[in-house]
């Protein structure tokens, strides 16, 4: 884990409109000289920058010469500056300071930006957790007038000192992993936008039954009036700040409506106007689930995209030498020379899987609280369960030969490992339900095989890479184990990510099968299914009673 704070960073670009060479900086950090980094250009960093992005969390300083001297610019928050000549330093930035808050110097603009405080339990690092947990519990409530939609509001609006803490914490995260990506929709006057919605629920969740139909239309209305702001469901890749807050507000209001129907409008709710509240509540969350999937995989696909390769080959310049380097234009990594082009193809395809795993987890952290939007049709008669996602954690080894992908499907698992090993890893074969899925690898080793009971899984994988698999093991939840193969200077452990539970469900890679020398395992990735926290009491945890959700 990164010490970086979520939405602290800045793109470097080296040339105008974001162009050229690009070096990315997760902060808070300070740099005395940018000549220590290189672009994915492989030129060094000082004086070049002509353009630049920051992050919804960033206050940066700039300083003309090194060590924080010389003229200097700031910028903050949600900055894109496409031309840095504006500013007097175009071309001419050579160390840099970034903050993860306002420091006391600076002038703060017409339009603040939401602010997130390091105090209390909300932050980016916890705001999902937090989310899962709070809609968890308001959805296991025993149904009240308000009660599970106060929850929700305190969810999204807990502390008084700074109300838009938990939407900052959401926007935060968000922006670390994705603006990089795709640049979110910005949203003119978000705090008075925010600030009206909470009084508006505010005033229905305190308001004497004598007011609840007027207080709760008001709601109601001002919740559509604001929709299209921070939903867009034909573009949902750039509406992701304030997706999943906004849209589980929205539904646990529809709820309300249907659960308190009687309390909110003094008349019973008529079997046909449930049959209609019922079947709009499903209709809004068929929808927003929906056009998550998508703007998932757009974001995935085009995080993808931004690893390439550059040729730097000499020809004409004294040496005809053919030189391929993998670069990232998302952080500016460049990886090895090569001279083949094959060469240079299986780097980049192997460092988008990569990042594109790093990124789906993330993702699918913060969508997960979408997975309990089903659950909030009171009509579902699904018992609640906390949400699973699948986890890749890979690729380790380096690409080359055959690809292979063995993922257990619903009504399948992992019954029986066998490796094969000698001085590294020759073959890896996994059995699903019994059958074999096939060897992959070569025909040499020595075979072990890890046969699992009913019910035990694989908890743990192990071992050692370089250019293929030198070492492989696995441990189950029953605590025993299988290791083979030899050693390199990369070991590797791979698991459920700490806080989740989990076991494996799949293993993806490349391997070179046959008979020859070189026949043996390349490449693995492993696929764990995991948990993600839910708490069972979630109240108690957060220091919250029966009597903090009470309507008067």
């Amino acid at each position: 884990m990164s010490n970086a704070t979520d939405g602290c960073w800045v793109q470097f670009y080296d040339s105008d409109g974001f162009q050229g060479g690009t070096k990315r900086f997760d902060g808070p950090t300070n740099v005395a000289d940018m000549d220590d980094y290189v672009q994915s250009t492989g030129e060094k960093l000082g004086d070049e920058p002509d353009s630049l992005k920051t992050g919804t969390r960033t206050w940066l300083e700039v300083y003309k010469d090194d060590n924080y001297e010389g003229k200097t610019a700031t910028f903050g928050p949600g900055s894109e500056i496409n031309d840095l000549d504006a500013y007097g330093v175009g071309g001419n930035i050579s160390s840099f300071r970034m903050y993860d808050e306002p420091q006391s110097w600076w002038v703060s603009s017409p339009n603040s930006p939401l602010l997130e405080a390091d105090t209390g339990l909300y932050s980016s690092l916890t705001i999902n957790d937090i989310a899962r947990t709070l809609v968890g519990a308001a959805l296991t409530l025993v149904p009240t007038v308000g009660s599970a939609l106060r929850m929700i509001t305190m969810m999204l609006w807990p502390e008084s000192s700074n109300r838009d803490q938990a939407w900052a914490c959401f926007q935060n995260y968000i922006d670390q992993i994705v603006s990089g990506i795709e640049r979110q929709r910005t949203i003119d006057d978000l705090t008075k936008k925010l600030d009206g919605l909470y009084n508006l629920a505010d005033d229905y969740l305190n308001a004497p039954p004598e007011r609840r139909a007027d207080t709760f239309e008001n709601l109601l209305g001002g919740l559509r009036l604001y929709e299209p702001y921070f939903v867009d469901l034909s573009q949902t890749q750039v509406e992701m700040f304030f997706f999943i807050p906004y849209g589980t507000l929205m539904l646990f209001t529809f709820r309300e409506q249907i659960l308190s129907y009687q309390e909110i409008y003094g008349v019973p709710l008529s079997p046909e106007e449930r049959q209609k509240l019922i079947d709009n509540l499903q209709n809004t969350i068929d929808a927003y689930q929906q056009a998550l999937p998508p703007a998932r995989q757009s974001l995935l696909d085009k995080r993808a995209a931004m690893v390439t390769y550059r040729d730097e080959s000499t020809i004409g310049i004294g040496s005809d030498a053919t030189i391929y380097v993998p670069i990232d234009e998302y952080t500016g990594w460049r990886g090895s020379q090569v001279h083949h082009l094959s060469e240079v193809e299986d780097a980049v395809a192997q460092r988008a899987e990569q990042v594109t795993n790093q990124l789906a987890y993330t993702l699918d952290s913060y969508l997960s609280t979408a997975d309990l939007w089903s659950y909030i049709n009171p009509d579902n008669p699904a018992p609640l369960q906390p949400p699973t996602i699948i986890y890749a954690d890979g690729p380790y080894g380096q690409y080359q030969a055959t690809p292979f992908s063995v993922i257990a499907a619903d009504t399948q698992r992992i019954t029986q490992v066998t490796i094969s090993t000698g001085s590294l890893v020759d073959s890896l074969e996994l059995f699903l339900n019994g059958t074999s899925t096939g060897r992959h690898g070569g025909s040499g080793g020595v075979p072990q095989t890890l046969a699992l009971a009913e019910g035990e899984t694989i908890i743990a994988a192990q071992g050692y890479a370089s250019g293929l698999i030198n070492q492989l093991g696995f441990t189950t939840s029953q605590g025993r184990s299988i290791l083979g193969g030899g050693t390199s200077n990369l070991h590797f452990t791979s698991g459920p990510p700490e806080g989740t539970t989990g076991y494996l469900v799949g293993i993806s890679g490349y391997s070179d099968n046959g008979s020859s020398s070189n026949a043996n395992l390349k490449v693995v990735t492993f696929h764990w299914k995991c948990t993600l926290p839910f708490d069972t009491e979630p109240l108690k945890a957060l220091g919250w009673s029966d009597a903090t959700i009470a309507l008067p």
